[in-house]
């Protein structure tokens, strides 16, 4: 079943318990706020997928998959081939095809750049395959029925973490306009309950392999 842009918002509304769009926190603030805690997600639990690629002839620069955040594994013509950080964009040389050459990768920017230009075997349709980390797709708050596209097992957590935010938000503006702390801190709460929601998730993380294949 799609997560909609307007279910992720609608159910962090849900938590906030302000239901509708109000002067306190508008749709766009939310968003920001799903998005931080989606990059926040990803960084204390990082996901892999796996991106097939095409390999024309004499190719040796591929441009990474969007917001990938970590290359871990590349396979070329179903071999795995190593990183090495002596692998420069600049060309191989005179001779692009030495006797004896061995292939290797190395990332520069948002490109994964080979040592050699794929040749043979290596030529063909999905014969790079990079295994990676991945930050997810932002929100976008003009769309409110796109698809969300970042992990669906982290939604619970994600919106706890933007929901501690956005209470650590008014805190602050209570603060500036005199107000003082409030009897129950909500931000305290929701700080507690983050932490009870990661132990929980990372004991069932370590049963539950969470690999996902994009081609």
């Amino acid at each position: 079943m799609a997560y909609l842009v307007s279910d992720f918002i609608a159910r962090l509304r849900r938590e906030l318990g302000a239901t509708t769009a109000d002067e306190i926190w508008s749709d766009a603030y939310l968003t920001d706020l799903i998005n931080e805690g989606s990059r926040w997600f990803a960084r204390m639990f990082p996901f892999e997928l796996v991106t097939r690629l095409n390999v024309a002839a004499d190719q040796r620069a591929f441009d990474l998959p969007f917001n990938t955040n970590n290359v871990r594994s590349v396979q070329l013509a179903g071999h795995i081939i190593p990183k090495d950080d002596n692998v420069f964009p600049d060309p191989p040389g005179e001779n692009p095809n030495p006797p004896g050459r061995v292939q290797a990768w190395n990332t520069w920017g948002t490109q994964l750049w080979l040592r050699w230009p794929a040749r043979g075997t290596e030529v063909g349709t999905a014969k790079l395959v990079i295994i990676h980390s991945n930050f997810g797709e932002d929100l976008d708050t003009s769309a409110p029925t796109n698809e969300y596209k970042g992990p669906t097992d982290g939604i619970r957590l994600i919106v706890i973490f933007a929901a501690k935010e956005a209470w650590a938000w008014l805190d602050g503006q209570d603060v500036r306009r005199g107000r003082g702390p409030r009897l129950v801190s909500q931000t305290a709460r929701y700080e507690r309950q983050l932490d009870r929601e990661v132990d929980s998730y990372r004991r069932k993380r370590s049963f539950t392999s969470r690999m996902l294949t994009r081609d």
